[in-house]
């Protein structure tokens, strides 16, 4: 993921006379006029002294939905108001450490503050890393420095405090059966699923039969429910909550589903069903449905296929188009750009690269923040 440049962007922060950040500054380089420093942070304030609070810790909740903030206050008269701010040092693609502008994480009179877990990112990088800095305000300004620590997120400390959406191809399915997708060959109306509406062929590929010659689907084989099981176990032990479940309408999919017993009723979604309905908006279908922002704490599961087709016989989803049996992408939605779209597959894509997709009128594309290998390769017992 690139970073975006630290251009000097003018702010002013008023909070009830404490006044700061008259710019952004770059530290140790820029002025910040005759009374003014730049702080580490990155903006511009009038130091002062006395108020400076002690002692700042970081810590996750015990359910690690929250990132726990504690720290002291002086009895100074003068102390009006405590700022704390988080920013974000990471890598660039081509190597080079950036720090983002600072967050305002907490601005009042108290001695701890909170905030959501699904607001930050694991560290799969040990590079990024989130440093949290709590400052003192009297009526008239704020201290340039004060008392930091930082935090680094595994990816199931992440995981447990929600936010994702995870992605899996349906379990391994190696059998006698075949998808009847020969049925739609000599078929003129526009899918197959409505070419096939009201013939015995109509929903085949929902069949859950695993017998030939009479199966018109592949099923999941005798080696699914250890890779299942081993999801289910995974997530259990880890306290990893799942609110909703989204699946392909094919067997085999809904039954890797239904294994996984993460609790919510596995939903069936022509969006996410190979080949049957428009095809060549199945990755932009997908592509929308992972930005699905889940419930608070929570994460969103998607069991569904590869073999992402186009129109000129040509494939789409690269992201996706690669996983095996069992293996899962997990996604980060992201907010919504500025880039307008009308269409559901309206949005540019970058060569080799997951298309954005079309959301309330709005281009976005969720970030890709891991893959998972199935479980003969490490599964997620090797998630860091």
């Amino acid at each position: 993921m690139k970073a975006p440049a630290l251009a000097a962007i003018p702010f002013v922060v008023a909070l009830a006379g404490c006044t700061f950040g008259v710019t952004t500054c770059r530290p140790g380089t820029d002025t910040c006029g005759p009374d003014g420093t730049c702080s580490p942070q990155g903006f511009c304030v009038r130091a002062t002294g006395g108020v400076t609070p002690g002692g700042l810790t970081v810590s996750l909740s015990p359910d690690a939905t929250q990132v726990l903030l504690s720290w002291t206050n002086g009895t100074s008269p003068a102390l009006a108001r405590v700022l704390v701010t988080r920013t974000l040092t990471e890598r660039l693609d081509g190597g080079a450490l950036v720090q983002s502008p600072p967050t305002t994480v907490f601005d009042g009179l108290a001695s701890s503050a909170a905030e959501r877990v699904d607001q930050l990112l694991p560290s799969l990088d040990p590079a990024r890393t989130y440093a949290y800095e709590v400052v003192g305000c009297t009526a008239l300004a704020c201290e340039a420095t004060g008392p930091s620590a930082s935090l680094s997120l595994t990816l199931r400390q992440a995981l447990r405090g929600g936010g994702y959406t995870v992605y899996w191809r349906h379990a391994s399915a190696e059998g006698a059966c075949d998808d009847a997708t020969a049925s739609c060959t000599m078929r003129t109306a526009p899918t197959c699923a409505e070419a096939l509406r009201g013939t015995p062929q109509q929903d085949w590929w929902k069949s859950c039969d695993a017998t030939p010659p009479t199966c018109t689907a592949r099923q999941l084989d005798a080696n699914a429910p250890t890779q299942t099981a081993a999801v289910r176990d995974w997530f259990d032990a880890n306290g990893v909550a799942v609110s909703r479940v989204l699946t392909s309408e094919y067997c085999r999919c809904v039954r890797t589903a239904e294994q996984f017993d993460f609790g919510p009723t596995p939903e069936p979604s022509e969006a996410l069903t190979y080949f049957v309905h428009d095809e060549a908006l199945r990755c932009a279908r997908t592509m929308a449905l992972l930005n699905t922002t889940p419930m608070p704490g929570t994460n969103v599961a998607m069991v569904s296929h590869v073999g992402f087709l186009l129109p000129d016989g040509g494939e789409s989803c690269p992201g996706l188009n690669m996983l095996s049996w069992g293996e899962a992408a997990i996604f980060k939605p992201q907010p919504l750009s500025a880039q307008p779209c009308s269409a559901v597959d309206g949005c540019r894509a970058e060569p080799g690269e997951n298309p954005p997709a079309c959301v309330m009128g709005r281009c976005v594309k969720p970030l890709l923040i891991a893959r998972v290998p199935a479980v003969g390769d490490g599964g997620w017992a090797s998630l860091p």
